[in-house]
């Protein structure tokens, strides 16, 4: 093996083992990446418990400080709840005035306080208490929060809709700094946070700004109307991936300093009749990776692509459209389906160490941590099954 995977390697392991009992944002951390060095997982599922909160639920669990937070919804109430970790009992619940009508936005967490977006504005909420510690000033009419914050720095980061890149201090969600997107684009999923860069998706390309500054360094507009989303980035060091999704689905990696497009792999068209605006009512899955590898939903399929060139290393077919963005241990891949289960794939081979069946469609990404695997359907039951 080249020594240069093998260090990375290392390195990542390093950075991530301090969070194996956390996954504090949407894919684990501030890069996207979905990835935990954990040997954990490979048994038949044990279901610790399950809860429900509400009627829908889009989001995806986060885990921090023995909890699990998730935005449940129903018609009467849209609210953040708190989980015991070990019980999955609610230990309070924050109803929330109004909602983004993109329901799938997830949490954040950061030391003592978990992020989430009202319609308006951003709350940061006492993890322990539930009680209300900071809010952003709310935003001009008709905007409203988009995708999923990411936290890296003692900074937030997300963008809003129409139109809005924005960076606030952790501690007061006082602004650090925000700017507009080009008018003619419409923003699209979750910032991915790298080395002093921050990028963002939007519906039509990617965006790279500097961290501290938000200043614009590059941005690469796809064809319009030849796409219809992008997915959320994932970024290690200078290497950038994320999928496009039009008529086919394809997977591009960049030059995370430059912005050159390094290749571009298309990994399946769309089953006739599905088209990419509605494959997940406003959800589009993201890879997680590892070292050497990168993992994706596409069509009815989960794959497993090679780093460095994008070619295909394995396909396990499901039985409905993927929606879910895997994570990923040293020993599994997590990832849910349309078809109602969460499947726990090897690696390596794609081969099913097993599958796990919930009351309804798996929209949710999951999240993993060396105490297990917690996932929501889209009906509101929130599962956590033991490794």
């Amino acid at each position: 093996m080249p020594s240069g995977g093998g260090v990375r390697r290392a390195s990542r392991q390093m950075s991530v083992q301090k969070q194996v009992r956390s996954w504090q944002m949407y894919k684990g951390d501030a890069s996207r990446t979905g990835y935990v060095p954990i040997g954990a997982g490979g048994k038949s599922p044990d279901l610790r418990w399950r809860q429900r909160v509400g009627t829908r639920f889009y989001g995806s669990p986060i885990v921090s400080s023995g909890q699990v937070y998730v935005l449940g919804y129903s018609e009467q109430q849209a609210g953040i709840y708190a989980l015991a970790e070990a019980s999955g009992a609610v230990r309070w619940m924050y109803p929330l005035s109004s909602v983004p009508p993109n329901w799938t936005i997830t949490l954040a967490a950061a030391e003592t306080v978990v992020f989430a977006g009202e319609q308006a504005r951003v709350l940061a909420l006492d993890q322990t208490t539930g009680e209300l510690r900071a809010s952003t000033t709310p935003f001009p009419k008709d905007w409203y929060v988009s995708g999923n914050p990411a936290v890296s720095g003692g900074r937030l980061y997300l963008s809003t809709k129409p139109w809005g890149f924005h960076a606030f201090h952790t501690d007061t969600l006082y602004d650090a700094w925000g700017c507009d997107a080009p008018s003619v684009l419409r923003l699209g999923d979750s910032p991915a946070v790298g080395t002093g860069r921050v990028y963002f998706s939007t519906a039509s390309g990617i965006f790279c700004l500097e961290a501290i500054t938000g200043r614009f360094l590059w941005w690469d507009v796809l064809a319009e109307g030849m796409i219809q989303g992008v997915s959320c980035p994932v970024v290690d060091r200078a290497e950038l991936y994320l999928l496009v999704f039009g008529h086919e689905v394809s997977i591009c990696r960049y030059d995370g300093i430059t912005g050159a497009c390094v290749w571009k792999q298309m990994i399946t068209v769309l089953p006739e009749g599905v088209r990419p605006e509605v494959i997940g009512e406003g959800i589009l899955p993201s890879p997680a990776m590892d070292a050497q590898r990168l993992y994706l939903g596409a069509g009815h399929s989960i794959w497993a692509v090679k780093r460095h060139d994008g070619s295909i290393v394995w396909q396990f077919r499901t039985g409905s459209i993927v929606k879910s963005s895997p994570a990923v241990t040293d020993r599994c891949v997590y990832c849910g389906s349309s078809d109602g289960h969460l499947y726990a794939l090897s690696p390596s081979t794609g081969g099913k160490h097993w599958q796990f069946k919930c009351q309804d469609r798996v929209l949710s990404s999951p999240a993993v941590t060396e105490t297990g695997v917690y996932v929501g359907d889209r009906s509101g039951w929130i599962y956590a099954l033991g490794h």
